[in-house]
C-alpha cells in the first residue's frame, strides 16, 4: 500500500507499496517496496532499494541506495560516509552507491 502525504512527486517516479511524507522526488525515481522517505529531495534518477528508510537527506541525481539501508537516522555513521549539515541533513552525493 503506497502512502503519500506532503509530497511532490515528478513524472516517470514508480513507488511501490511505501510510505512518502514531506518530500519531493524528481524525474524517474524508483522506491521499492517497504521503504520510507520523509523529508528528503531526491533530486532525480535514484533507486531506492526494498526497506529503506530516508529521513532528512537530499540525494544527488543517479544514485542507487541497497535494500534495506537506513540515512538520517543515525548522523554520526552517516557522517562517515557522507556530507551532514550542521542542521543534520545528510547530503548524498551525485553517482553514488550506497550500501553494497
Amino acid at each position: 500500500k503506497v502512502k503519500i502525504a506532503n509530497a511532490l512527486i515528478a513524472g516517470g517516479s514508480l513507488i511501490q507499496g511505501s510510505n512518502i511524507q514531506r518530500s519531493v522526488l524528481g524525474f524517474h525515481c524508483n522506491v521499492g517496496p517497504c521503504s520510507h522517505i520523509s523529508e528528503s529531495v531526491l533530486i532525480g534518477d535514484v533507486k531506492i532499494g526494498e526497506g529503506c528508510t530516508i529521513r532528512r537527506a537530499i540525494i544527488d541525481r543517479n544514485v542507487e541506495i541497497a535494500p534495506g539501508t537506513v540515512i538520517g537516522e543515525n548522523l554520526e555513521h552517516d557522517r562517515e560516509r557522507f556530507t551532514v549539515s550542521e542542521g543534520g541533513i545528510v547530503v548524498v552525493p551525485k553517482g553514488a552507491r550506497v550500501g553494497y
